[in-house]
């Protein structure tokens, strides 16, 4: 979006030189019209997606616990009572936001498409393990909070940590969830795309809901 209102941007200057230079024409003075139009348009909502995601936002622990309970009891109902520990998984994913400066309902929204809260979850050949399904490079670079990556607590902070190293690195929260997902900032594949904007629907989702209910 940001893109394209730079480019706007651009195509204004270029038709305001124009102007200047070879004086302005009714076609030009359109055309300068609705490009300050459009370009306020694209504006407003740039500013309005940016809202949605900067500064993430901040959850007590019974927003996390109620988020938690609400995609656990209606996106995995087989999941068994014996197979998660609700208030240590809340307790761990509150702990990793208040730790890494991250909302707590992304890293449930990352835990339940990763590896729906299952600890002995493995994937990507064995390379990822447990409920944030961390890689190699991340329990490496985290291993201070990763532990031997036995509890909810260990793997969740692991995660945490792991992207809180990509989106420092990457600069942005969208593309730090990228490269959380695929080990890279930007990615060309739907795949990949897709499965970061899940994420991030997931988390409205839940922000709706326990806003509202909250308030």
């Amino acid at each position: 979006m940001m893109y394209i209102l730079f480019l706007m941007i651009g195509i204004l200057v270029i038709e305001t030189f124009y102007a200047l230079v070879f004086g302005i024409s009714e076609t030009l003075n359109k055309l300068v019209k609705i490009t300050i139009g459009a370009a306020a348009v694209v504006g407003v909502c740039a500013l309005l997606s940016a809202s949605k995601l900067d500064p993430p936002e901040r959850y007590t622990l019974e927003e996390t616990q109620e988020a938690l309970d609400h995609v656990i009891d209606k996106k995995i109902r087989w999941l068994k009572p014996e197979q998660v520990n609700r208030p240590a998984l809340a307790d761990a994913f509150f702990e990793a936001q208040n730790r890494f400066e991250l909302p707590s309902l992304v890293l449930i929204s990352i835990g339940y498409y990763e590896s729906k809260y299952l600890l002995d979850a493995v994937g990507d050949g064995g390379r990822s393990v447990g409920i944030m399904q961390v890689g190699v490079k991340g329990r490496r670079r985290c291993r201070e909070y990763c532990g031997n990556m036995k509890t909810e607590h260990e793997q969740i902070l692991c995660g945490g940590c792991w992207l809180r190293e990509n989106i420092d690195w990457c600069k942005t929260f969208e593309r730090g969830l990228t490269g959380y997902a695929c080990g890279r900032c930007r990615s060309y594949y739907a795949r990949t795309k897709n499965a970061v904007q899940r994420r991030f629907r997931l988390w409205y989702d839940l922000h709706d809901r326990v806003k509202v209910n909250n308030n």
